[in-house]
C-alpha cells in the first residue's frame, strides 16, 4: 500500500519549517455535508492535540445551520464533506495524511434532507447561518465547497444578495472564507480574493461547466492577483477498507487544499512570533495570500509559495 502524503507533494513548493507546524494552532470552521466519524482516516478526531470535533448539541448532535432540529445526525449522507474535509485532516498512518492534521476543526453541517429525494443540498441560508456559527467559534478560516453536483443552484438562490449577505455575515469577524461557488471560482470575502482552477475532471460526476454570463460574483473577484494552480495534485482519498483512492480533481478538492495551505501559513506565523503573535485583520492575510503564487499561463503549473514564505521569514 502506498504512502500518500500531502506534504511529500508540496515539498517542492512550501518550506521545511510550514510543514512541521502541520496547521497546528489554526482554527477551522468546515461548512459542508457533516463528517463520516467512523471513516478510518478520523479515527484521530477527539484524540490527537489540535483536533476538535464540535458536537455541542444535545446527544452528540452536529451543528446544523440554518435549521433547528437537533435529531439532524452528524453523519455525511452525501459523502462529500467527508473526502473534502481529508484533504486537510484525514489520516491514516502509513498510507495517508492531510495538509494540515494538526489544524483544529470545528464541523459545521449545513445540508439538508431535500423533499422526495435520498439526497441533501445546500441552501444559502443555511450556508450564511453556518457563517455566524463559525464567527461564534472565533475561527481563523472558514471552508465551504457549495459546488456539489447535486445542489440545485435556482433552489441555492445564488445571486449577488448573497454576496452581500456574505460579507456582511462575515463583517466585524477575522474568519476568512474560502469558497467554491461555481467551478473555476473560489472567493475568499475580505479584499475580494479569488483563485482560478485548471483541473483535470470528469464531466459525469462533478457539476462542470463555469458560465461566464453569471458571473455574480465580480465584486468579490474583482482586481485580485492570487491563482492557484492544482493540476498536478491528484486528491486521493480513503475507502472504508483504508485503502487509498485517486479521484478526479474538483474545484471542492482545490479550495479544501488551499485553506490547508493557508493553514500552514498562518500556523508557522503564530509559531515564529509567539507570544508576541498578534491576530492579522483579513486583509492584512489576504495581502500574504496575494503573494502565493505569481499568474502563469500553462496548465497544470504548481503554485509557487516562495514569496508568500518571504513575507513570513
Amino acid at each position: 500500500m502506498t504512502h500518500f502524503d500531502w506534504q511529500e507533494q508540496l515539498k517542492s513548493t512550501l518550506p521545511p519549517e510550514w510543514l512541521a507546524t502541520q496547521g497546528k494552532g489554526v482554527k477551522i470552521a468546515v461548512l459542508d455535508s457533516g463528517l463520516n466519524l467512523s471513516h478510518p482516516a478520523f479515527k484521530h478526531f477527539g484524540t490527537a492535540v489540535g483536533h476538535r470535533y464540535n458536537a455541542t448539541l444535545p446527544g452528540d448532535r452536529l451543528l446544523f445551520g440554518g435549521n433547528d432540529d437537533v435529531s439532524e445526525q452528524k453523519t455525511d449522507h452525501t459523502d462529500h464533506g467527508t473526502p473534502c474535509l481529508s484533504i486537510i485532516s484525514g489520516v491514516i498512518d502509513g498510507v495517508f495524511k492531510g495538509i494540515a492534521p494538526l489544524a483544529e476543526i470545528f464541523v459545521i453541517k449545513i445540508s439538508r434532507k431535500a423533499p422526495g429525494t435520498p439526497f441533501e443540498l445546500f441552501q444559502a441560508p443555511d450556508f450564511l447561518n453556518g457563517l455566524k456559527i463559525a464567527n461564534a467559534l472565533n475561527v481563523d478560516f472558514a471552508v465551504a465547497a457549495l459546488t456539489y453536483s447535486r445542489m440545485k443552484l435556482k433552489d441555492f438562490n445564488i445571486s449577488k444578495d448573497l454576496a452581500d449577505q456574505t460579507i456582511n455575515t462575515l463583517s466585524g469577524s477575522k474568519a476568512l472564507l474560502f469558497s467554491s461557488i461555481k467551478n473555476y471560482h473560489v472567493f475568499v470575502e475580505g479584499e475580494a480574493l479569488s483563485a482560478k482552477y485548471f483541473p483535470t475532471w470528469n464531466p459525469q460526476s462533478i457539476n462542470c461547466g463555469y458560465v461566464p454570463e453569471v458571473d455574480i460574483f465580480d465584486k468579490l473577484i474583482k482586481d485580485t492577483g492570487i491563482q492557484f494552480f492544482w493540476d498536478s495534485f491528484k486528491p486521493v482519498i480513503c475507502n472504508e477498507a483504508g485503502e487509498p483512492e485517486t479521484v478526479d480533481v474538483s474545484t471542492s478538492f482545490a479550495t479544501y487544499a488551499t485553506a490547508g495551505v493557508a493553514a500552514l501559513a498562518l500556523a508557522q506565523l503564530k509559531a515564529t512570533e509567539k507570544e508576541n503573535y498578534k491576530p492579522r485583520s483579513r486583509s492584512e492575510m489576504l495581502d500574504l495570500l496575494k503573494t502565493v503564487s505569481k499568474p502563469v499561463d500553462s496548465v497544470g503549473a504548481q503554485p509557487n509559495l516562495n514569496l508568500l514564505h518571504n513575507q513570513l521569514s
